[in-house]
């Protein structure tokens, strides 16, 4: 079992939308499963996703790429 620290992954998901080139560097290292909290999980695929995609990655347009199933485990606005 890998270690949980949601504080870690927030810096993470923080770092990777700000510097969205760094995904290249860690991708051999961050996948779906990595992420103990499920909300960090779904957020850290919505931006791999957007960066593997070429689209801007900011708050804004990641909450464009939410739906109904995200809201429902409480990724939301206020969460990115």
């Amino acid at each position: 079992m890998l270690p949980q620290s949601e504080e870690v992954e927030k810096y993470l998901l923080s770092y990777l939308i700000q510097n969205p080139q760094a995904l290249d560097d860690l991708s051999n290292y961050l996948f779906d499963d990595v992420f103990y909290n499920i909300v960090n999980k779904k957020l850290f695929s919505i931006v791999k996703t957007m960066i593997r995609d070429g689209e801007n990655v900011d708050k804004v347009t990641i909450c464009g790429k939410l739906n109904e199933n995200d809201r429902n485990v409480g990724l939301d606005a206020y969460y990115v």
